[in-house]
């Protein structure tokens, strides 16, 4: 498998996960020990590991409803759905150029 394409993966599998596993610190303690050897394994750096694994917890922290985010709405008077009407079109953006800095890192 190329970098690139290891790098999006991890990104996605860190994506899934945080749906699981809101604790950012839960979820490095978990994941990292298995994902770094595969990237070694894969021959990429092991901060591509960290930048994938903050991409992609990072943005399903704005979506996760296990997380801050229903009481924090809540508190606001927004629904959920209206919360993810508006967000959903910014964190595709993000995604978008999170898997383009993920390419960038592999490649250079």
């Amino acid at each position: 498998m190329s970098g690139v394409v290891f790098s999006w993966v991890q990104m996605a599998i860190y994506s899934v996960l945080g749906i699981f596993i809101p604790s950012s610190s839960g979820l490095a303690a978990l994941s990292m020990p298995i994902m770094a050897p595969l990237a070694d394994a894969v021959n990429i750096g092991r901060d591509v590991v960290v930048s994938a694994y903050n991409y992609g917890q990072g943005w399903m922290a704005f979506i996760t409803p296990t997380g801050l985010i229903i009481a924090t709405l809540e508190m606001i008077g927004v629904t959920y759905d209206k919360w993810f009407k508006w967000v959903i079109k910014l964190l595709l953006l993000t995604i978008i150029i999170s898997l383009g800095v993920l390419s960038l890192q592999v490649i250079l």
